[in-house]
């Protein structure tokens, strides 16, 4: 019996067979790229080989076809994951930057950019996404392929948008990891998108080469419905908050506000996504309220998916809304086609294609959630509003909602406190408002940017708009002060996550088929997460360490004994900057108390070992002599490495991210000739002493 419900399983959902295989191929790919020219050929021959025996050859058992047809799902997402991949192109800019970037003498170079999209407003720069044209020196002009970042210092706005195409020079970085424990990985993020190079460059170090003249009218609409929001919308969080929801521009929206919003996880709102999509159909259904039969309710999806696409385009098509503009159109075209509710198979449909259209969103955060989420009210949606069933029409439609939110969250929670180390333990009330207030505010901001020009109804629209979004962001910031402080520094492993799923898989198998034996083993897996829990709160209360940490530009060290840190500051660091270099690590080894501290001479001792940090103010001031570690900061570029060994003996020479690759090159080489260990924190991590 066991078997045949799984060849029922199989034979029900035959895309599982192809979805996970697929997926499995991109992820040995992001962790074992081989780019071998061959490949570009051998696979997909190999792939259609196997798709051959699997489907064709009937005398082969199942299990064998299966096997074929599992690999040959895998050597496709292998090929398409490379072929994704800019590194496999033949003209890819960054095959001969690296030796123009260990020759800092070689300024003949320029590079041909194209503008990609609407240069962004940082803090003390413009990022500006390009697209590389073209390499040119003296003798040549070669075309190239690839894309990359440029940073322009300035605070002065830049004429520049989508389309221009600017010279800069040969001043290329590779993106630098963020070498400390536990933080985020910008390098491997970028890395996925195809991103490895950035400049940062003055505002006189380019040149405006070509102004392009074509304004789409998707441009043209995007840009209308961003002045008339600003010219109605005077209060400064609801302007950016509105921007961000119905055009998708989030430069504007506040920081803090978006903290408020993620710590009572409802942030999902903001960006453009699968609930804004249905928000959008749900509208769309009203206006063809007329369309009674089932017959022609493929009229009503038709036109849905063209305004859906349309409105995605008018936003900017960020990833996030382009992922649910074309889950929504297959999963539509599901629904038309079978006449019925969205099944497993057509979401793992959906899923193939999204990962057939972009490989890399298999790791996406925001692919994984809507994944799940819509995973999670497939299964346990229906369930768990078959317990309770209220008397009233009202009341139904409440509980359906309540009950499709609870379900979400069963399979969404775990992955958010894996990355994002919270739990909002008001979620079921928070998100119930905040899709009232969703549904509300978009309309209502729609209404706003179409009558714009009627001064008699955008006025008290506007005001309208106004006074929800405050009075909706004060109960947002009343529910982030209620959240424990604890539920908001949550840690899980790889691991534990794995085994969360895993647990919460027998409790639903069980639950749902009355199978007491499911829910045995889930009370061990369950067992099992309490005593890896207690095992990690063990080793966190016996941690004696000290890190180095690589900050903006310059170190963060702390002494670390149990539950509590010493730091010694020598770089002046932000909220953020410490929420994304420092937090990360306290959250995973359980510190909840740091002590700052002041180091005056630049040596620290721990264990009996001797580490100094130098800068080139800081030499004269270190005794001469022996030590463990040297640690060289951002300002030590001024000092050479036969100056700093008159004076000090070190066994370790620790490099920080932000000195230059000559520099580290060259010192690299000198202390391989004295046997002196290297250590770089751009690619080693953070430095630990225990």
């Amino acid at each position: 019996m066991p078997t045949q419900r799984y060849i029922s399983f199989g034979n029900q959902t035959p895309f599982v067979k192809a979805v996970l295989p697929f997926a499995a191929g991109i992820f040995l790919f992001d962790r074992f790229p081989f780019f071998i020219p061959v490949l570009f050929y051998l696979l997909p021959i190999l792939a259609l080989i196997f798709g051959f025996f699997s489907f064709y050859i009937t005398k082969i058992p199942t299990t064998v076809s299966n096997i074929f047809l599992i690999f040959s799902f895998l050597l496709l997402g292998y090929w398409v994951a490379f072929q994704h991949d800019h590194r496999s192109y033949k003209n890819w800019f960054g095959h001969a930057l690296k030796r123009e970037i260990s020759n800092p003498t070689n300024h003949s170079t320029k590079y041909i950019l194209e503008v990609q999209a609407t240069p962004v407003r940082k803090p003390k720069t413009w990022k500006v996404p390009v697209r590389v044209v073209a390499k040119m020196n003296q003798q040549n002009l070669e075309n190239q392929r690839g894309i990359a970042n440029i940073y322009i210092k300035t605070s002065d706005s830049i004429p520049l948008k989508q389309g221009d195409q600017i010279i800069v020079g040969n001043n290329w970085q590779p993106i630098p990891k963020n070498g400390n424990p536990f933080s985020f990985d910008y390098s491997t993020f970028s890395r996925r998108q195809n991103l490895f190079y950035q400049q940062f460059i003055s505002n006189d170090d380019w040149l405006q080469l070509h102004v392009s003249e074509r304004v789409g009218i998707i441009a043209t609409v995007h840009s209308y419905c961003l002045h008339q929001l600003a010219n109605h919308l005077k209060d400064s969080s609801v302007l950016g908050l509105m921007q961000a929801m119905i055009v998708g521009d989030e430069m504007d929206f506040d920081p803090e506000l978006r903290q408020a919003y993620a710590a009572t996880g409802i942030v999902h709102i903001v960006a453009i996504s699968g609930g804004h999509i249905t928000c959008f159909f749900f509208g769309i259904s009203l206006l063809f309220f007329w369309l009674k039969s089932k017959k022609w309710q493929w009229i009503k999806f038709g036109v849905s998916i063209v305004l859906v696409w349309f409105y995605i385009c008018v936003a900017g098509a960020p990833p996030s809304a382009v992922r649910a503009a074309i889950m929504f159109t297959i999963l539509g075209c599901g629904f038309i086609i079978y006449k019925g509710s969205v099944s497993l198979n057509t979401l793992l449909g959906a899923s193939f294609i999204l990962l057939l259209y972009q490989p890399m969103w298999l790791f996406s955060v925001g692919f994984q959630l809507s994944f799940l989420g819509v995973l999670s009210i497939i299964l346990f949606a229906k369930p768990i509003e078959r317990i309770y069933r209220p008397g009233t029409k009202i009341g139904r439609m409440v509980w359906t909602i309540l009950a499709t939110t609870m379900a979400a969250q069963i399979l969404i929670s775990p992955l958010v406190i894996y990355y994002f180390h919270l739990f909002p333990i008001a979620f079921l009330l928070t998100n119930f408002l905040a899709w009232l207030f969703m549904n509300v505010v978009l309309y209502l901001g729609i209404l706003l940017i179409i009558f714009s020009k009627i001064k008699f109804l955008a006025l008290p629209i506007a005001w309208f708009i106004t006074k929800i979004v405050l009075f909706f962001n004060q109960i947002v910031f009343l529910f982030q002060s209620l959240n424990p402080e604890s539920f908001s520094a949550l840690f899980l492993t790889l691991t534990g996550l794995v085994l969360v799923y895993f647990t919460i898989s027998q409790f639903a198998f069980g639950w749902l088929h009355k199978k007491g034996k499911h829910i045995n083993i889930g009370l061990m897996g369950l067992l099992i997460l309490m005593t890896l829990h207690l095992v990690r709160t063990y080793k966190i209360r016996q941690q004696k360490m000290m890190v180095l940490y690589q900050t903006n530009k310059n170190f963060y060290l702390e002494n670390i004994q149990g539950k509590s840190a010493a730091s010694f500051q020598f770089d002046t660091l932000t909220k953020n900057q410490f929420q994304y270099n420092i937090l990360p690590a306290h959250i995973a080894m359980g510190i909840d108390r740091v002590e700052p501290q002041h180091l005056q001479t630049g040596i620290y001792f721990f264990a009996d070992k001797k580490l100094a940090i130098l800068n080139a103010a800081s030499l004269e001031n270190i005794p001469a002599g022996e030590i463990e570690c040297l640690a060289l900061g951002s300002d030590s570029k001024k000092l050479s490495f036969q100056q700093v060994l008159k004076k000090l003996y070190p066994k370790t020479i620790i490099f920080g991210n932000h000195l230059p690759y000559y520099m580290v090159k060259r010192w690299t080489d000198s202390c391989k000739m004295r046997n002196i260990e290297v250590y770089n924190l751009n690619s080693d991590g953070a430095f630990v002493i225990r």
